[in-house]
């Protein structure tokens, strides 16, 4: 036996965390949009949309002023509610929760190589409630942890006989994205 799904809005979430430097309204938007991408892809919800209501309202009064097709044009009065509000917020951030380095080289008369890599984590908190729109008591809550790691690598070769010289380098570094 199937469950119908439940109907949740996603708020906008916030920041609560020092030293996040990267937050904007924009990574709020971005962060708020993949929540509710992610519970619709499960199937167990039906998400209603909040953050772009006024678009919504917008097509609605489209149809008030006569501008669209009666047969065509949203109805009002009966857009879903939803049942449960997803909140979040960042509670804790942290960049270089753990770093290594390490390097070395060889040269031989003048001629050399020279390899180095390094490696940095961050970490990330976000606090979710699910809120019972109906009795504003606390359905569920958990903190959701995550880190991310960027490495970076460089290798370099260099050498010279009677006043010719060569030098070459080469570096890649790696970053995740902090939404991931």
């Amino acid at each position: 036996m199937s469950t119908a799904p439940v109907t949740v809005a996603v708020k906008e979430i916030t920041n609560d965390a020092t030293g996040a430097w990267w937050w904007s309204p924009a990574v709020s938007r971005k962060l708020t949009g993949m929540l509710a991408n992610e519970l619709k892809s499960t199937g167990h919800f039906t998400v209603v949309e909040r953050q772009g209501l006024k678009k919504v309202l917008s097509e609605q009064e489209l149809a008030d002023m006569g501008i669209t097709r009666q047969s065509t044009a949203p109805k009002k009065g009966i857009m879903t509610g939803a049942k449960y509000y997803v909140l979040g917020s960042v509670s804790d951030y942290r960049e270089n929760t753990e770093t290594k380095k390490g390097g070395g080289g060889l040269n031989i008369m003048g001629f050399g190589q020279r390899k180095s890599k390094s490696s940095s984590s961050a970490y990330v908190a976000v606090d979710v409630r699910v809120v019972d729109t109906t009795t504003g008591e606390i359905a569920y809550a958990r903190t959701i942890e995550g880190t991310a790691k960027s490495t970076s690598e460089s290798k370099s070769s260099s050498g010279g006989l009677y006043g010719i010289s060569f030098n070459d380098s080469q570096s890649s570094t790696k970053k995740v994205p902090a939404s991931k």
